[in-house]
């Protein structure tokens, strides 16, 4: 199965490039017009393990690896911190079935683990203190 959209690979070409404006997202709509209509022959013949070489090539840059270790560091220090676990939650969600399921997942592990935390633990102050 072939991705319906290349949103993700149209955001990684931009910040890789520097963009900053919305005018980006306009000439990147132009290029793709463009590129279907008059090199969608050619690029037919490309196998798919090549496209999609292209695509991961593109989007490989927008994992950011050292927030990951960040966020590991910071649950290693502190198991209170899970912000861990919806990052890792999100990006293998995302992975195999999409950015809306990985959205979605995100908000569901982060309530979960939000309403699941006492608030003593959440660093909030207990009524004790």
């Amino acid at each position: 199965d072939m991705a319906v959209t290349g949103s993700f690979s149209r955001t990684a070409i931009n910040a890789e490039s520097g963009a900053q404006s919305a005018m980006s997202a306009g000439i990147a709509a132009v290029t793709v017009v463009v590129v279907l209509l008059c090199f969608t022959g050619p690029l037919s013949l490309l196998p798919r393990a090549t496209v999609s070489a292209i695509v991961l090539i593109a989007i490989v840059r927008l994992i950011d690896v050292a927030e990951f270790r960040r966020l590991y560091d910071d649950f290693k220090r502190d198991h209170r911190r899970r912000d861990v676990w919806v990052f890792a939650a999100v990006f293998g969600v995302s992975l195999l079935h999409g950015v809306e399921s990985g959205l979605l997942t995100g908000v569901v592990v982060h309530n979960a683990l939000r309403f699941t935390t006492p608030l003593s633990e959440s660093g909030a102050k207990s009524e004790s203190e």
